[in-house]
């Protein structure tokens, strides 16, 4: 019993994560950021303790859990530990 109330916490928890990213992605007009800025963010990345499968097109977090080279390209996205941050003019 104690499992699936867990379960349905986190699920409504994640949920919640993604209509927040939802709204960011609506609020503003332009969605990716330019090639540039995806480098940059790349770039550090690679220099992170926290990144998993850095020579390979799989590159992952391991703080957010996400995929960096799309998470990278997206302009209200973050860095976990506060490396790079969301940028609103490119």
């Amino acid at each position: 019993m104690l499992f699936y109330l867990i379960g349905t916490i986190l699920s409504l928890f994640g949920g919640f994560l993604v209509v927040k990213h939802i709204f960011k992605i609506i609020q503003s007009k332009q969605i990716l950021a330019n090639v540039n800025t995806q480098i940059e963010r790349l770039k550090i990345c690679n220099q992170c303790d926290h990144v998993r499968l850095k020579k390979t097109k799989y590159i992952r977090c391991t703080k957010c859990g996400c995929f960096l080279k799309p998470k990278t390209r997206l302009l209200n996205q973050e860095c976990p530990v506060g490396k790079w941050s969301a940028s609103n003019s490119d």
